[in-house]
């Protein structure tokens, strides 16, 4: 990776972070011989643990002796799940899911010379405990991200204005004196804190992708960068995504129940794209032995606005590519074509 190589690398980096890591007081029903175990297993590491077993301390050196008990860690269970796996199932993106995450790269956060936050990653042939040891002590690193790939083609972005950072101002207040249900009411306030956050300017914006239609507010200073650097939507989509704080996150996926006209499509790879008249598109397929099978189809009314290099874009990437299956192929063409007779 570009910038490890350049770093002073101390192999015993990882090493010493794994045992720093790894190093905890013995168990009460460890045997007696695991501090013999540990000491001999440092002795061949050259070094020590930084933690003193607490059979070392004697107790005469102890003034004031103080009754202490273990806590017991209760096992998570379904009704109490632990904290960190529902906090991390709950933060994903409606328009992602498990499976989309990239465990094949570690994806991080570093400052560049201008302060600025600069997002980089490293390739799976680079993530040894050596280079990521040495590039989490790096003075420039701030933190890891997880990272989600986007399996959606965008057909179209429609930004809409939004007046969040003033709606967004609520207390919760009790109405009716009823202390017991508090009602949340807006209020009014000079504080300077207000005045900065209203002073924000926030921006709706709807994703109209082959898999659905996403919605989301953001920032305005959050996404200008990013919308002036990239021309390809997709990219667009996805490290907004990943990089930017969404308020209100929305996600309307294409219906599992789809019309019986689009169920009889057959699964082909419609890679023999003709429009024989504006407007309608003739897909058929050279796995197609049928000289008179073909299918016609022509985008709704309500989604007359979706741009005609996108849509053919996108038909085309269906017979091309093996992560898009025909059942999304039927829900894409469900959910914005009628098909034509």
């Amino acid at each position: 990776m570009a910038g490890i190589e350049d770093l002073k690398t101390d192999e015993n980096i990882a090493k010493i972070l794994r045992k720093l890591k790894g190093t905890s007081a013995p168990s009460s029903e460890a045997p007696n011989d695991a501090k013999a175990t540990s000491d001999k297993s440092a002795d061949a590491d050259g070094y020590k643990s930084l933690e003193v077993p607490a059979t070392d301390i004697k107790v005469n050196q102890v003034n004031n002796v103080v009754s202490y008990k273990q806590p017991v860690k209760e096992a998570p269970t379904e009704e109490s799940p632990s904290i960190h796996k529902s906090f991390a199932d709950k933060s994903i993106l409606p328009w992602f899911s498990k499976a989309d995450r990239d465990l094949d790269k570690l994806h991080y956060i570093k400052m560049n010379e201008s302060g600025y936050l600069e997002y980089c990653s490293i390739k799976e042939s680079d993530k040894s405990d050596e280079n990521v040891a040495t590039l989490q002590m790096s003075e420039d690193y701030l933190c890891d991200i997880d990272y989600y790939n986007s399996n959606h083609y965008v057909l179209y972005i429609k930004r809409l204005d939004s007046d969040y950072g003033y709606n967004r101002t609520y207390t919760t207040e009790a109405l009716n004196d009823s202390a017991s249900n508090p009602t949340l009411a807006k209020t009014d306030s000079d504080d300077i804190e207000l005045a900065v956050m209203h002073s924000n300017k926030y921006s709706h914006y709807v994703v109209f992708t082959d898999l659905g239609v996403a919605d989301f507010i953001v920032k305005d200073d959050d996404v200008s960068c990013l919308c002036d650097s990239s021309n390809d939507m997709n990219k667009w989509f996805e490290e907004v995504s990943n990089r930017v704080q969404l308020k209100l996150p929305n996600f309307n996926a294409n219906n599992h129940i789809i019309r019986d006209d689009v169920a009889n499509i057959q699964n082909f790879k419609y890679d023999i794209v003709t429009m024989h008249v504006p407007g309608v598109i003739t897909i058929d397929s050279v796995d197609n032995n049928d000289p008179e099978y073909q299918v016609h189809i022509a985008l709704k009314d309500e989604f007359g606005f979706l741009p005609l290099n996108r849509v053919l874009g996108c038909i085309k990437l269906y017979a091309s590519s093996d992560k898009k299956g025909i059942d999304d192929f039927r829900r894409f063409i469900n959910r914005y074509f009628d098909i034509v007779q």
